[in-house]
Parts: structure tokens; C-alpha cells; sequence
């Protein structure tokens, strides 16, 4: 499943490490720290990339927020 997330700090972040070890493919958005978000979906891995808020919300079947 697609998933946006919007808001990945601590708990944003903790859920879609579950969500990408659960096999699911991520687009994560809205961070304070634009460097620690690219950070978090490298250490995800493949399955996760970086977008704006409106890109998250046009690539999930579901979005977190």
C-alpha cells in the first residue's frame, strides 16, 4: 500500500518505520528540519521518499497525519 505521511517527527517518524518494515512504500512531508526528514527516509530505505504535503497526499491510498 501507498502510504503519505505529513508530520514525520518522533511519532510520525517511529509509525512509518513500522509502516516501511510492514512492507508498505512511503512519501513523507512537513518536517522542521528538511535534512533530518531526508535522513529518516534514507535510513527507511527505498520504499520511502521526500515531497511536499499536497505530494503526500496525491501518492497514499492513505495518509498519516
Amino acid at each position: 500500500m501507498r502510504i503519505g505521511v505529513i508530520g514525520a517527527g518522533r511519532i510520525g517518524g517511529g509509525i512509518a518505520r513500522q509502516l516501511a518494515g510492514a512492507g508498505h512504500e512511503l512519501k513523507l512531508s512537513f518536517s522542521r528540519d528538511q535534512a533530518r526528514l531526508d535522513s529518516l527516509a534514507q535510513e527507511i530505505g527505498p520504499g520511502a521518499s521526500v515531497g511536499m504535503p499536497r505530494e503526500a497526499v496525491e501518492f497514499g491510498d492513505v495518509v498519516v497525519i
